[in-house]
């Protein structure tokens, strides 16, 4: 019986290593492939610096407007321009947020699309294609929903007595 019990701890220490070899490891890769080189400081600022554009656009067409709209006109049209640039701001910087969504997606699915097939690849031009038209639709139907409800929606928020003032 230990006879019997050696023949099958030999004979299946013979077969893994050469069955482990033929498992894929790391997403279908087998053991053999090097891993990918480490990515330079240039590939970081070429990858990082678009992302960030997508995170600081919205926050900077704020501080933009919030400065137009101060330095425009006399000192008691721009506070009160400033005051009702409040809830404004509010409502489409919230509605907004609403597809944040987009920018993981496409930062994600871009990145993934750049490590598995180039830089200049057209898995990642289709991600960025994609990526805008849906960006498209979804601020073309923001833009028509804040126009229909942005009355009722700035009542709710401001009240309906200063709304009824003016």
């Amino acid at each position: 019986a230990e006879d019997d019990v050696s023949e099958q701890t030999s004979d299946s220490s013979a077969l893994s290593p050469s069955v482990s070899e033929d498992i894929p490891r790391g997403g279908g890769s087998s053991i053999r492939q090097k891993p990918p080189a480490l990515p330079t400081l240039a590939d970081y600022r070429k990858f990082a610096l678009p992302c960030l554009g997508l995170w600081v656009a919205q926050p900077l067409l704020s501080l933009v407007d919030t400065a137009f709209v101060g330095l425009s006109g006399d000192a008691t049209k721009s506070a009160s321009n400033l005051a009702a640039l409040g809830p404004a701001t509010t409502f489409f910087d919230g509605a907004t947020y609403l597809f944040a969504f987009l920018n993981v997606a496409t930062t994600n699915l871009y990145s993934t699309a750049r490590a598995r097939y180039g830089e200049q690849s057209d898995q990642a031009e289709s991600v960025v294609r994609t990526a805008s038209r849906i960006a498209m639709r979804c601020g073309i139907g923001l833009m028509f929903f804040l126009l229909a409800f942005a009355r009722p929606l700035l009542a709710l928020y401001i009240g309906m007595l200063e709304w009824i003032d003016r």
